[in-house]
């Protein structure tokens, strides 16, 4: 598969310095919707040759977390409390994976989003998520 980078994506600020240790992530945004891509690389694979979960993983929170951004109307601080992740197929180092999301229900200080990933327009990974709204919000 191409290295290229799909039309419409564009490097992804925001992820933090452990988003930019497991990047490059890309972005794509209109206004009612966005994706998150990924091009998979040797370094993102386990000893079997598919994508380690952790990798998934990140990318489903940054997925969540982004859906949660769009949905604020000011800038309010969240981190992830609980993200679960069910792996349906694998990928490969040179596949192009994208991300995209949902906020499904908020409180006053919580967010609960959706989190899809997939291969070639096939779901590979879902995830779902509870992120904390808060002046004080740490974690991931």
């Amino acid at each position: 598969m191409s290295a290229a980078i799909p039309e419409g994506f564009r490097p992804a600020r925001g992820g933090g310095p452990f988003g930019d240790e497991v990047g490059p992530f890309y972005l794509s945004e209109g206004d009612s919707d966005f994706r998150i891509g990924l091009r998979i690389e040797e370094r993102h694979t386990n000893p079997n040759g598919s994508v380690h979960g952790g990798v998934f993983m990140t990318l489903a929170d940054h997925v969540g977390s982004l859906a949660i951004f769009r949905s604020l109307s000011e800038k309010t601080p969240f981190a992830t409390i609980s993200l679960n992740c069910d792996f349906l197929a694998p990928a490969k180092a040179g596949d192009w994976i994208e991300g995209w999301g949902e906020v499904v229900r908020r409180t006053r200080t919580l967010a609960f989003a959706n989190a899809t990933i997939e291969l070639a327009g096939q779901p590979i990974v879902r995830a779902s998520g509870i992120w904390k709204l808060s002046n004080n919000a740490g974690g991931g």
